[in-house]
């Protein structure tokens, strides 16, 4: 209940905070939390990564390794991973040893971080940026969808279709409400209307 700037807030995305077997509970207690977007928090012995068990007990700072993170999110099938962003590197993380156990890829944009429901890729992209990258966990592959304006942090993945993206444009773009789908492996886009029907992109 503090008021923004003023104090510590404990955050997470959604149901990605915690594991996929609930054993574990990753958010991250930030000093001074970003209005706008995930902000970095310096890791200190109070501050950054908190892991917690599953039932809410011994709540602990881990993945030091790193000085940095932003607001890992856990994988939606593997119990024992996570992932964050450390500036550019896109980080896996071990709920297991509480280490960083490799960098996925590197020159990955930073905004909000999200994951396919299978747990096969994650996207991200910069604040106001031109492209969203996605990243295929096993392998680090990159893909970069270029985008036409400036897109609300709702991007995503398609949950039927995972080598579809969805998101949405902030004026310009798109000249009505509505979704925009970018196959990133092909390149191919679709623009539907808040009524479902396909409109020029």
């Amino acid at each position: 209940d503090e008021p923004y700037g003023t104090g510590d807030e404990v955050l997470y995305f959604g149901k990605a905070g915690f594991s996929a077997d609930g054993s574990r509970m990753l958010w991250q207690r930030s000093l001074k939390p970003s209005m706008w977007g995930p902000g970095s928090q310096a890791t200190t012995d109070s501050h950054g990564p908190l892991l917690l068990d599953g039932d809410g007990t011994r709540p602990r700072i881990a993945f030091r390794e790193r000085p940095a993170l932003n607001i890992p999110i856990c994988h939606p099938v593997n119990p024992d991973l996570a992932y964050a962003m450390a500036g550019t590197d896109l980080l896996e993380l071990n709920l297991k040893t509480e280490k960083v156990q490799r960098v996925v890829a590197s020159g990955v944009p930073r905004w909000w971080l999200k994951m396919s429901p299978d747990g096969k890729y994650v996207c991200n992209m910069g604040f106001g940026g031109r492209e969203i990258a996605v990243a295929a966990l096993e392998n680090g592959q990159l893909w970069k969808v270029p985008l036409t304006g400036a897109i609300h942090d709702s991007y995503r993945f398609v949950p039927g279709d995972t080598d579809w993206l969805m998101y949405w444009y902030e004026g310009g773009g798109l000249r009505r409400d509505g979704i925009a789908l970018t196959n990133f492996k092909t390149g191919q886009t679709k623009c539907y209307d808040s009524g479902g029907s396909q409109q020029a992109c």
